[in-house]
């Protein structure tokens, strides 16, 4: 994939299927600053604390459980814990860099999202609206843990095989769900 193409593609992409009244292609910027600027508590700290990262393809082959000790390394030593955590995985720090184009576009969605489930359902928790907002974040570009037995087989063997099958299977949804929102934002994007 590349690292110009994707952020671009994702941007309209997000556009097109997002559920906010109003989006914008710019939208995904401001998903990028709350991404890098995450406080705990904030819903893009949550979305990466319980696997929101592992939605995209830079994140779906992170072991999320080894983030448990870098995360207390964090809380605990601040900037001598961050620089641990980059020498311990450096990798890993890379993949997070890379990734940040990814998680634009679903930190804006789950932030919207959020907004959104609080009036249109006042008798559920924040917790709920949370989880009903992770989803909708999770899926808003092409979610890279959602998938069949068989096309993890496939994908396995055949590069992206997945990733094609959900981009067309979002299109098909989003038309059954809004057919005309669909159409013209796809067409004004």
């Amino acid at each position: 994939f590349g690292l110009l193409r994707n952020p671009v593609r994702d941007a309209l992409t997000a556009t097109t299927y997002s559920d906010k009244r109003f989006p914008t292609p710019l939208d995904p910027l401001k998903g990028i600053l709350q991404d890098l600027t995450a406080k705990p508590g904030t819903f893009a700290f949550r979305f990466k604390a319980v696997g929101g990262d592992i939605s995209s393809r830079m994140g779906f082959d992170r072991a999320q459980t080894m983030s448990v000790l870098d995360d207390a390394l964090l809380s605990e030593l601040g900037k001598v814990g961050k620089t641990l955590k980059i020498a311990k995985h450096p990798i890993d720090a890379l993949r997070r860099i890379v990734n940040v184009p990814e998680m634009g576009p679903r930190i804006s969605e789950g932030e919207a999202s959020m907004k959104r489930l609080a009036k249109e359902h006042p008798d559920w928790s924040a917790d709920d609206i949370f989880i009903a907002s992770f989803n909708d974040a999770q899926d808003i570009t092409i979610n890279f843990t959602r998938s069949g037995k068989v096309g993890k087989q496939i994908n396995q063997a055949v590069f992206a095989f997945n990733a094609n099958i959900q981009g067309i299977n979002k299109f098909y949804r989003s038309m059954g769900k809004h057919p005309l929102r669909t159409v013209v934002r796809g067409i004004a994007w």
